[in-house]
């Protein structure tokens, strides 16, 4: 999401997946031991898929705009000699 211009979308589910669903979840499944422990990294992935799912029609929106906006630098290859 990053490259096409959607570095605050990006930003954003980095830090809920890091800061907000991981630390949290480690917190509270070391206290059940560290087998639980080690479920936390794919339980905070599995959650932030979750919100980019949710995220993926607001992107192709965005795009639809974005290539909408540019037609007028698409090359014409009938014209071309």
């Amino acid at each position: 999401m990053q490259p096409i211009g959607l570095e605050k979308p990006s930003t954003i589910i980095f830090a809920l997946q890091q800061l907000i669903f991981f630390a949290p979840l480690l917190y509270v499944l070391k206290l059940y031991g560290f087998n639980y422990a080690i479920l936390a990294q794919p339980t905070a992935e599995v959650i932030g898929g979750i919100i980019t799912l949710c995220i993926i029609p607001m992107f192709i929106k965005n795009v639809k705009t974005t290539f909408r906006g540019n037609q007028s630098l698409a090359v014409n290859v009938d014209n071309i000699s």
